[in-house]
């Protein structure tokens, strides 16, 4: 699911890509690892080092008085953040409240629990709304970089996303596993190199990594820290692949435009950014 629309969508042919659906029915608790609970502190600073973007897309970012997001808001979603003072609230440290504008009373909630690093490492997510409704889990790991390198969720019979990096900090390689041995994987390259200087992540629509609804955490700077580089291709198992070209300003990236192919048809989305 990609939660950052763009401005614009050209498509030759309209294809669907066929999402990651993958599961580890294993409920250890060594899954919240890295850090226990460490109860660090978010610092979108250390995600954001040029500021966090104030537009993804259609999605509007606001900073609070205390240098933390408090809001992402697009026409259609509004995306709250709370900064528990302590874990008093069943031990965790952030609250993400989703409200579809449509529907006011129906919302997702993720209580989110973080490690020493500042970064989540165990989300629970409460539905209201319609058939979604009901608890889902997420855990999460990073690298001694602070980089996100596994995260299982209990949506669709658990999903177990493996995330591999190479020596220079980039994504090669992103697998994913389900109970019925299922396997899919996608390849990230990175020619020419072009350094990620503002931490700029876009997990489903760049990586294959599949986070629905905690996309927003990301850019609130608590899913670790991103790629040295801008990826430019993706390519899946299924024979596809995405084609990234970036536009950047002060090193910075206002405009990305995808061009995915798949069997000699392409599909070409625009995502625009501002700072």
């Amino acid at each position: 699911m990609k939660i950052f629309k763009s401005l614009a969508t050209v498509a030759v042919c309209a294809m669907v890509c066929a999402g990651f659906t993958a599961c580890d029915d294993d409920d250890d608790d060594d899954d919240n690892n890295n850090g226990g609970a460490g109860n660090g502190q978010p610092n979108p600073s250390k995600v954001f080092p040029l500021g966090t973007p104030s537009k993804i897309g259609t999605a509007n970012v606001t900073i609070g008085a205390n240098g933390l997001v408090s809001q992402i808001k697009d026409e259609n979603t509004t995306v709250k953040f709370e900064y528990l003072t302590s874990r008093a609230d069943n031990n965790y440290d952030v609250k993400m409240v989703i409200t579809d504008v449509d529907y006011p009373t129906e919302n997702d909630t993720f209580m989110m629990r973080l490690n020493n690093q500042g970064f989540v490492e165990y989300c629970l997510q409460t539905s209201v709304s319609g058939s979604e409704k009901g608890t889902d889990e997420w855990w999460f790991k990073y690298n001694s970089a602070g980089q996100m390198n596994y995260m299982k969720r209990t949506e669709g019979d658990n999903e177990v996303t493996t995330i591999t990096y190479d020596n220079a900090g980039d994504i090669t390689n992103v697998s994913v596993k389900d109970d019925d041995n299922n396997n899919s994987s996608c390849t990230i390259s990175y020619s020419p190199l072009e350094d990620n200087k503002c931490g700029v992540m876009l997990f489903d629509e760049c990586l294959g990594i599949d986070m629905d609804e905690m996309s927003y955490a990301y850019f609130a700077g608590l899913l670790g820290k991103a790629t040295t580089h801008l990826p430019k291709l993706n390519k899946e198992d299924d024979g596809s692949s995405t084609k990234f070209d970036w536009t950047l300003s002060n090193g910075k990236p206002v405009k990305l435009v995808s061009t995915y192919t798949y069997d000699g048809y392409d599909s070409v989305d625009e995502m625009t950014f501002a700072w």
